[in-house]
């Protein structure tokens, strides 16, 4: 399977659910309380929840950015903003340097906290902000988008290796609902120190694939 037909594929799944989800009832909020989701990495998970909300209640989010992240796109624009990313920096820059991916970075900036990476898409999985510079500019056939929009809540990841800081690091993603429609979703990442691994239950750690840094 081709890129283009991958995107086809995962949007059409995304458009079907986000569809027969509009039709239910007129409130739906994240469920930020599910016990299986904050066990994965327990405590850094609820450090940072709070900031999370925080850029959700942010002015700077529900102005400007919303409005972005409620226009409709068609699945030709995606395929074309996918394919500029890697090549245009003036394209790149109106998602990487904007009033948004300045707050993101002076969250991600705090020393008191562990965010690596923070993002904004649509609810196509389409970045509208974000800081520092993604590999990807469609996030939609990565888990850490797909299972917020399609279950409706909060989603943890597994703590997983990152080959680019050497260390193990968590997802923490929020679907933000408007009259039962998700527009958008906010994606942190999380560096998982030692202490946060101590920190899970024994077959959350037997998940885990064991790393060795080189020497």
């Amino acid at each position: 399977m081709n890129e283009h037909t991958k995107l086809f594929v995962c949007l059409m799944a995304l458009f079907s659910h986000t569809t027969a989800c509009a039709s239910e009832s007129k409130t739906a909020i994240p469920n930020t309380t599910n016990k299986d989701t904050i066990s994965n990495g327990k405590q850094i998970v609820k450090r940072h929840l709070d900031p999370l909300y925080q850029i959700i209640r942010t002015k700077i989010l529900n102005t400007k950015y919303k409005q972005l992240a409620l226009e409709q796109t068609s699945l030709v624009e995606i395929l074309k903003k996918e394919q500029s990313w890697s090549v245009s920096a003036s394209f790149r820059s109106e998602i990487l340097d904007n009033s948004l991916a300045d707050h993101f970075k002076q969250i991600v900036d705090d020393s008191k906290l562990q965010f690596t990476e923070l993002m904004f898409t649509n609810n196509m999985g389409e970045l509208i902000s974000a800081y520092p510079k993604t590999t990807d500019y469609w996030q939609g056939d990565e888990e850490k988008f797909t299972n917020p929009v399609i279950n409706r809540e909060l989603y943890v990841s597994l703590p997983a290796w990152d080959q680019s800081t050497e260390y193990y690091s968590i997802h923490l993603s929020i679907p933000i609902i408007e009259d039962n429609q998700i527009y958008g979703v906010i994606i942190a990442g999380l560096d998982v120190t030692p202490e946060d691994l101590l920190s899970l239950d024994l077959q959350e750690l037997l998940k885990l694939k064991v790393q060795v840094r080189p020497k």
